[in-house]
């Protein structure tokens, strides 16, 4: 954390260390259990959060935990609200952060990050810009460019948690951080 609020890196590494408490925050009742897991709260918590980073006016990890509980708690029960509106829900359904469009968008840029090569022009093209890519990652944090590097080999996230020994949330959380500063360094040295 800067003096002047969190950083993007600081929130992250934060957000880490204080994932298992806010997973017990989240008590969901039997009732949603087939529709919800915890995991699917804090995913959506954690980017709010980064949408909100600059609005986060406590310091402090102890001040951060309450603020991410209440908004957990308030995102726990607006899921749980709209599934009781509505009339039968399909226990099939499971709860998506409302930023999709966000998660497909970093998975169609990591899926063109994986360039084939129909040609042997366009295979010179795709290993030059999978040079510029991955000089760029090695520009990133560390945690970001581990899971780039992975992404970009084909890992799933669910794998990359357990070879990271971090949660998924976590994984989602760095996979769109990293996917949005690669995209800046690509667009600075491309012109």
């Amino acid at each position: 954390m800067e003096s002047g609020g969190w950083t993007e890196e600081g929130l992250a590494e934060a957000l880490e260390s204080l994932t298992p408490a806010l997973r017990r925050t989240v008590q969901i009742g039997r009732r949603f259990r087939a529709q919800l897991e915890p995991d699917d709260i804090l995913q959506i918590t954690f980017l709010e959060a980064f949408q909100q980073i600059r609005q986060i006016s406590t310091r402090t990890q102890d001040g951060l935990l309450a603020w991410l509980r209440t908004m957990a708690q308030n995102n726990l029960h607006d899921a749980i609200r709209g599934l009781e509106s509505a009339k039968r829900p399909d226990s099939r359904t499971r709860l998506v952060a409302e930023d999709t469009d966000l998660a497909v968008r970093d998975a169609t840029f990591i899926e063109q990050l994986r360039l084939s090569t129909t040609t042997p022009s366009r295979g010179i093209r795709n290993e030059e810009a999978l040079t510029a890519v991955r000089t760029a990652i090695e520009k990133l944090p560390a945690s970001y460019a581990a899971v780039m590097n992975r992404l970009l080999a084909g890992q799933s996230v669910l794998q990359i948690a357990r070879d990271l020994s971090r949660t998924t949330g976590a994984i989602h959380m760095i996979r769109t951080r990293g996917c949005a500063r690669l995209r800046d360094l690509l667009r600075s040295e491309l012109g």
